[in-house]
């Protein structure tokens, strides 16, 4: 089961998650419950990404003084 870490329309990677224990199949909650974890993990992906920039920004400036 897959599915996409998106940010809007915007996909910056994928969730993969090959099998669950013994021989059961994947359910509908199962996928629902990927579906949250990758939004949370796209959200965690841009926050961390947006703190670089600012923190590279600040270094920037202060090395310009």
């Amino acid at each position: 089961m897959i599915v996409p870490l998106k940010l809007g329309k915007n996909v910056l990677g994928c969730i993969e998650v090959a099998n669950k224990r013994g021989i059961q199949e994947f359910t509908d909650q199962d996928l629902e419950s990927l579906r949250i974890i990758s939004d949370n993990v796209s959200g965690g992906i841009i926050s961390y990404e947006m703190r670089q920039q600012t923190l590279k920004r600040e270094i920037d400036e202060d090395i310009k003084y």
